[in-house]
Order: structure tokens, then sequence, then C-alpha cells
């Protein structure tokens, strides 16, 4: 009599669809011996090690490893100080970057003024007015009459003017 078994305890190799005890069992007897000779050899390797002896082989490793942990976390907090280091400073720059882009607007709007008034100044005066005559009598030759007379200068301006 042979008692059927579940497909999820045997291995992918399995043919038949519900496959009796006796087959599962024939399969593990063929895959024991497939490894036999591998567990063997592992086997007598044990044999020979002690725990001492693994500990003593694994121990440096292990040190090491330790160490190379805690140089890790290090870093990662000096990484993590750092990052907080470089928000603060991005923050100050922001904030710089602000003040800088309102004095320039500041800037701008006196650089507008100061270029309406210096266009003011360029316009030419009135033809009659006191300066043009000043520009005519600065304008005279020392030969062309007595521009050392202050009458004389008085006399020319109040003409100009007129």
């Amino acid at each position: 009599m042979d008692i059927l078994v579940k497909k999820k305890f045997l291995p992918i190799e399995a043919k038949a669809d519900l496959p009796t005890i006796s087959s599962v069992l024939w399969s593990i007897a063929t895959k024991s011996k497939t490894y036999s000779d591998h567990l063997q050899a592992v086997a007598s390797i044990l044999e020979h090690l002690s725990f001492e002896q693994v500990t003593d082989i694994v121990k440096p490793t292990l040190d090491q490893l330790g160490s190379i942990a805690l140089d890790l976390h290090e870093e990662e907090t000096t990484l993590h100080s750092q990052l907080d280091d470089i928000k603060a400073v991005h923050k100050i720059s922001r904030s710089l970057i602000s003040q800088q882009e309102a004095l320039l607007d500041q800037l701008t709007a006196v650089s507008t003024q100061v270029q309406v008034q210096v266009t003011a100044f360029k316009t030419p005066p009135a033809a009659s007015s006191y300066s043009s005559a000043l520009l005519s009598v600065a304008n005279l030759s020392p030969h062309s009459g007595p521009t050392t007379d202050p009458r004389f200068l008085h006399q020319m301006i109040s003409q100009q003017c007129q």
C-alpha cells in the first residue's frame, strides 16, 4: 500500500503528479549518494578543527570588521555634521542673495534717477539766458574789445539777455 505525498514537499525534478512515499525515499537516497563524498570530506575537515581554532582563525577578521564598522559610523557622523553645516551656509547665502537683490533694485532706481538728471543737464539752455551771454563773452578774443573793463562786460551781458 502506497501513501501519496503532496508536491510542495518534493524536489523540483519529481515527475509524477502525486508520487508515493517509496518514490520520494528513492529520490532522497539517490541524492544522498551524490552528495555523500562531499559531506564526508567536510566532516573529515571538521573533525580536525576545534572551536578554538575556528575562533582564532575568524577573530582577526571579526576584529577588522568591527573596526571598519566603527570607522564607517564615525564617517557617517562626520558627514551628517557637514551636511548640517552646508544647510546652514545655504540658508545664509540665500538670505544674502535676497538682500543683494533688494540692494540691486535700489541701485537700479538710483541709476535711473541719475540718468534722468544727466539728461536734463545735457539739454541746451534757452538762447536769451544769462549763461549763453556769458558764453558769448567768453568766446571773444582778447583783441576784439576791452574785455577787461567790467562795465563793458556788464553792457555786453545785458545786450545778450534782451
